[in-house]
């Protein structure tokens, strides 16, 4: 058998035939007895030296045998989302008359891409005509990328050279655009503050132990991927 085994071995891996000696020479009983792992089996043999390679003894969990199915090589790589984009994306805006606010809610449906996300919340005054607030918000990733896309090449290159300015401490974007662009499809950023704006705000994901710039700019391509598909 010894004999046998040698002349195959000459064929074989080194550390393979480390385990078929091993297994050949361990009693009968200790095969038969209760144990999960060959490192049990193996317990006697410290000579050989193979029950102490991890990646032939050691069995993985099923979570990181799940984790390496998804993921391969990425793991041992870097322990941070590869995947970086806007945590979610905000837009609100203000209208007085009952035709502007129908006007209002179907534009910022398209600029959310969600008639579902859109909120009306209506306020009574004594002292002037009624308002609605009209916002729209979404947490979806891909969501959010695409609204931050309906803004086009030109604004969000604007954004870009602008960011700094416009970003606060908790990467929140601010920016307003101009609602009568919005509702012909063709948003427009501006810079005054007054009623006749949407006021958007894009937070987006930056984690630690990766270079922000790098995670920044990655989202805005994406954004400008987007847009340049819709041929915005």
């Amino acid at each position: 058998m010894d004999g046998e085994v040698h002349e195959w071995c000459t064929i074989a891996s080194t550390s393979t035939c480390h385990v078929v000696y091993a297994l050949l020479h361990v009693p009968l009983h200790l095969l038969s007895s209760p144990c999960r792992s060959t490192r049990c089996v193996l317990r006697g043999l410290p000579h050989l030296q193979v029950a102490d390679s991890p990646p032939l003894f050691e069995w993985a969990s099923w979570q990181e045998r799940w984790r390496e199915t998804r993921f391969g090589n990425l793991l041992t790589l870097a322990r941070h989302p590869e995947v970086v984009g806007l945590h979610h994306i905000t837009w609100r805006a203000t209208a007085s008359a009952v035709s502007n606010v129908e006007v209002l809610a179907e534009a910022m449906a398209w600029l959310i891409g969600d008639e579902e996300a859109v909120e009306l919340d209506r306020s009574t005054s004594y002292h002037g005509p009624d308002m609605t607030l009209v916002k729209a918000s979404t947490a979806n990733k891909r969501r959010a990328a695409r609204s931050f896309a309906r803004l086009g090449e030109a604004n969000l290159r604007q954004l870009i050279d602008e960011f700094d300015k416009r970003v606060d401490q908790h990467n929140v974007l601010h920016f307003r655009l101009s609602m009568d662009s919005l509702i012909r499809g063709e948003p427009e950023l501006v810079n005054t503050t007054g009623t006749g704006t949407v006021k958007g705000q894009a937070k987006f994901e930056v984690y630690s132990g990766l270079p922000a710039d790098q995670q920044l700019q990655a989202t805005f391509d994406e954004a400008l991927e987007l847009a340049a598909r819709n041929g915005a």
